[in-house]
């Protein structure tokens, strides 16, 4: 065959966009192609989480500051935590959670809670996610360093930092926070210890 014949050449790859990007190519003048009437479905997940607080002497709360990849230019802060897997109890995931996130131990008996509860959906990458947090929070005493070693890979790849918040640095911010009402929560939590 002849190197120009098209039955010698090699199949191409498809070329995989997220709805982002193609959000993006769709807002300027010159791409206005069969891509930009299609509308890409998330992928829905549903789960049960346990979201832990911990919190340090100074009644300061840890929160981790990222983003969605589909969406990079929209940081947010949020609370550590995520899926209950097989059978844990609520206390069981909230202490693997904080040491997989940030790297702090905690044992299961030192977690209190539930302090609070919500059912509340969100887009991330590709998936709607539908999920029932629970609210926990532990002592901890803010001294030891917190690691993202243990995070899983996309975590590592979508987490930018970490920042210790006071209640009123919460209510003052116009920084994105979930949930939107942590700075009454901590109060509620810090008050009941």
């Amino acid at each position: 065959m002849a190197p120009d014949d098209p039955q010698s050449r090699q199949p191409r790859s498809p070329v995989l966009r997220t709805n982002a990007q193609i959000g993006a190519a769709c807002t300027t003048t010159q791409n206005s192609g069969p891509l930009c009437s299609i509308t890409v479905t998330k992928i829905p997940l549903r789960r049960f989480t346990a979201r832990v607080l911990p919190i340090d002497p100074e009644n300061r709360v840890l929160l981790l500051h990222g983003f969605d990849p589909a969406v990079p230019d929209r940081p947010f802060w949020f609370t550590i935590g995520g899926a209950l897997e097989g059978s844990e109890t609520l206390q069981e995931a909230a202490a693997r959670e904080l040491y997989e996130e940030v790297g702090i131990r905690a044992a299961v008996e030192e977690i209190s809670g539930p302090h609070w509860s919500r059912m509340t959906s969100f887009d991330f990458a590709q998936y709607t996610f539908t999920q029932d947090e629970t609210f926990l929070a532990v002592r901890v005493d803010g001294e030891g360093a917190v690691s993202f070693e243990h995070m899983e890979q996309v975590e590592k790849e979508t987490t930018l930092s970490y920042r210790w918040w006071s209640a009123e640095e919460l209510d003052a911010t116009e920084e994105t926070v979930h949930p939107e009402n942590l700075g009454e929560l901590l109060r509620k939590i810090v008050q009941e210890s």
